[in-house]
């Protein structure tokens, strides 16, 4: 962890104590974000985007670790202030549902 700056790791440490914390209610809680349909394929493939708001965080939290490795800080910071967004709106998203 020392080939990683102390703010970049402090802008990225949100981006995964945010959705390990709200995943149960992403995954168990019936958060229906964009609704539910009558067709069954269609209500899983909603179900399935939204888990992307729990997931996509902290996968961009790895990707911007990755990126920041092979020297491309700049898009490592973009990355790690992405996820940080996407993770703070669905605390938003669980507050508004």
């Amino acid at each position: 962890m020392n080939q990683y700056p102390k703010w970049l790791l402090a802008l990225t440490f949100p981006s995964v104590i945010i959705p390990a914390g709200t995943m149960i209610f992403f995954l168990f809680g019936g958060v229906h974000i964009f609704g539910t349909s009558d067709v069954a394929a269609l209500n899983f493939l909603l179900y399935l985007l939204t888990q992307l708001f729990w997931l996509l965080p902290i996968a961009l939290f790895f990707l911007s670790l990755f990126l920041w490795g092979w020297t491309h800080e700049r898009a490592a910071v973009i990355t790690a202030t992405l996820s940080l967004l996407i993770s703070l709106s669905s605390l938003g998203v669980l507050i508004w549902a």
